[in-house]
């Protein structure tokens, strides 16, 4: 797996902000994502509601996060049609990118003089504001 699947999953993630299970989810598979998680992913002050299914069950519905006890946590089918299965706690904790580190090795790798400023026509900002 190439570093595009990288680019591909931060252009189609709504606020580059995604559960933990997720990130593994679509970029275990990249050699390079223990290191991007490390320096790039910030913890947020949210736990995940709803994370997407990961199986192939064909209906593309997220999961519902139900919390029995700390140590009992599952994803939940909507519509019932799969078994529920085990979360860790850690799993449903949000990361979002932290653009300002990522934004600063990408200049700095181009040879690029980096000045963070908002753009506000961005469709990132308007959706992330």
């Amino acid at each position: 797996m190439s570093e595009c699947v990288l680019w591909q999953y931060l252009e189609d993630l709504p606020g580059q902000t995604a559960p933990l299970v997720e990130w593994h989810q679509y970029l275990d598979g990249w050699s390079g994502f223990q290191n991007f998680q490390s320096r790039y992913l910030k913890l947020t002050r949210n736990h995940a509601t709803a994370v997407d299914c990961a199986t192939q069950c064909g209906l593309g519905c997220p999961r519902k996060v139900v919390t029995h006890a700390p140590n009992d946590i599952v994803a939940v089918c909507p519509e019932q049609g799969e078994k529920s299965y085990p979360l860790k706690r850690q799993d449903t904790l949000i990361y979002s990118v932290n653009r300002p580190s990522l934004h600063n090795d990408i200049c700095s790798a181009l040879g690029i003089d980096h000045r963070e400023s908002k753009v506000d026509s961005c469709r990132l900002h308007m959706e992330a504001g």
